[in-house]
Parts: structure tokens; sequence; C-alpha cells
């Protein structure tokens, strides 16, 4: 059943490119000159890349959106093993959280080898990262050599067969780390800037051949529905210039209870509880609430670092507990890596 939903949106979104809707088209961007550093010997996520993925503020603070801080060349690669045959590149630049605040995120670009007839067609496919660790990103998993798939991420790596047949269309893709440097899993109003910044990053960059006649499709599953939803919504506001003509959803989290009600007691139940810290990473007021009223318990060693497997995360902090109990708290939404609160044990002490 997911398979068939994942393909009819993949269609939905191919239709709109082949029909070729044209949306007004603004002003011509300008192309950006910058440096394109060569790929990495070894690729490294977030964690092991800070300069690239989270520079300093003052470096992007007075930039417009979509203006491109870095670029690199990549070698992108089917479950970071099988090179693809394609150019590719990531782009750092600027984009703007939910509260308006400018930030630094990351795209990866693919594109075809040799001239497209006419503009070239580009879909930006917000893939399901569903995750909240940077060696879960997107950037980080399609890349040749990359631990990703190890780590526990396979739903990106799985989604790559899908680029591959928009690349064998002849289109180019855009693939953004739509949950931003704080890997806010299921903020969808945040990742729909990071996509559409994504998209103007896009076409400033020369080598990728995208201009302002070249018809946009917004494709994502699941996680990546969450974004592409939101990003459809937001475009005629925040990005009226982008020529997007059309969007597709599959596996679509609509009703919230039901999914909800679905993964108690599921396979599927870590998904939930790393979206609520995802959510909490990008509203403070959220990360508060939870922190005044919720406890988290896991059975497990008691101590260290709270789970952080992709697609199966549990975020914050571990804080060893009596018999084997820990609680999970933190405040990434602040900025902070996690602060440890205590929580109570089975016999209502307070811990650690």
């Amino acid at each position: 059943m997911k398979f068939r939903f994942s393909v009819a949106a993949a269609v939905g979104a191919a239709a709109a490119l082949i029909v070729g809707l044209t949306a007004p088209v603004a002003q011509a961007t300008p192309k950006q000159p910058i440096k394109v550093a060569p790929a990495q010997a070894v690729p490294a996520p977030q964690e092991l890349d800070p300069s690239f993925y989270e520079p300093a503020r003052r470096t992007y603070v007075n930039k417009q959106p979509g203006e491109i801080l870095a670029a690199r060349r990549i070698i992108p690669a089917t479950f970071g093993v099988m090179p693809m045959n394609v150019d590719a590149w990531q782009l750092s630049y600027r984009s703007t959280n939910s509260r308006g605040e400018p930030i630094a995120a990351v795209t990866t670009l693919l594109k075809p080898r040799g001239r497209a007839t006419g503009p070239r067609k580009l879909v930006s496919m917000q893939m399901a990262e569903d995750s909240l660790a940077g060696y879960c990103a997107t950037s980080y998993a399609v890349q040749q050599g990359s631990a990703a798939a190890l780590a526990g991420q396979i739903g990106v790596p799985g989604e790559m067969s899908i680029v591959q047949d928009m690349l064998d269309q002849g289109w180019a893709v855009s693939l953004p780390d739509h949950q931003g440097p704080k890997h806010a899993y299921a903020a969808g109003p945040l990742g729909a800037r990071i996509t559409l910044d994504g998209l103007r990053a896009a076409k400033r960059f020369a080598p990728f051949g995208i201009d302002d006649a070249s018809p946009i499709a917004m494709y994502g599953y699941s996680g990546g529905a969450i974004v592409t939803g939101h990003a459809a919504e937001l475009r005629k506001t925040y990005a009226p210039e982008l020529n997007i003509v059309g969007a597709a959803e599959g596996g679509v989290p609509a009703d919230l209870k039901v999914v909800l009600n679905t993964a108690q007691n599921n396979a599927t139940s870590g998904l939930v509880l790393a979206a609520v810290f995802g959510v909490a990473r990008e509203y403070p007021y959220f990360q508060r609430f939870l922190d005044q009223h919720l406890e988290c318990r896991w059975q497990g060693p008691a101590g260290g670092q709270g789970a952080t497997v992709c697609g199966v995360a549990t975020g914050g902090t571990a804080v060893p507990q009596h018999h084997g109990v820990a609680a999970v708290a933190g405040r990434p939404g602040e900025g902070s890596p996690g602060k440890a609160t205590a929580g109570r044990d089975a016999d209502g002490q307070v811990g650690p």
C-alpha cells in the first residue's frame, strides 16, 4: 500500500512537469558567482562538518533568502555504495525559520549530464528524513561513502530510486535538508521555507542550468509530505517568483489522531515521539510546555545519551533513574544540546 501511494504521488509530480503549466515569471534571477569546492574524499555529516552546515551567523544574517553561502561538488550514490552518473553539488544558503529569523540551510542538487532541450525541468523532492540527527540528513545519506544506512537511515537511500527515475527523464532534482540545522522533524512551516529558499539558491547557481522559465514541481512522501504541503501553501506569499507548476504528496499524516492511535504499541511509535521532539526544537514555547508536563521513559541501561537512531529517535539527554529507567528532557529548541532535568522513578523519588 505504501509503495502504491508513493508511486501515485510521484506520478502526480511528473504530470505537472510533463503538462508544462506555466506560473507567472518575475524578473530574471541573477546568477551568483561562487567558488565551488571539490568533493570531500570522505563525506562528513553535520556533526563533523559544522562550517558548511552551521556557518557563523554574521556570514548570512544580512543576506537575502536563497543567497548562496558556499558550494561544493559531491559524489552521489545509492545506499552510499553505487555512484550515480550525474552532476551533483551541495549548496549552503540563507533561509528563514518559522519565527522570521535568518538561518543557514543546505540542499543537494542533481542534474543529468549534457544539455537540455528547452528550459530544464526541476523537481524539489522532500525526503522522509524522519529523524533528529545530522547523520540521518538527506545531504549526508545520498553521498558515496556515507554511513547513514548503517546508522539506520534506510528511508532516504530507498527513495533515491525515485530520484533516479526523475533524472532518467532529464529532470534536475533538488533535495533540501528541510528539517534545518536543528533537525526539527515534523516542523512543516520551517521545512517549507527551507525548501523554497533552496529553489531560489538553485536558480542562482549557474552550473545547475535552471532559469526563470524552468517549470518546478514539488514531491514528498510521509515526512516529506508534511513539508511539501506547507511549501505549496506558502509559495504564493513567501516565494511568488518561483515558477512552481504543481505539487504531489503521498502518505500524508492528515489525521494526527489516527496516526497516533496507529503508532501506539507499534514499530512506528518512535516516529511519533521523534516528531514531538522535532517540533519542540523549532518552537521554544512547546519545548517549555514539554519540560513542564512531559515525563518520557523507556526501559534500558541507565545514563548515557538519548538514542538518536535514524527514523526512531528520542533526542534530548538521558537522565539515570532508579531501576534502570531513564527520563528524557532537553532544550534543543533553545539552541543547547540538551539540559538534563530530573524525573521520578516508580517509587516517586526524584532522580538521579
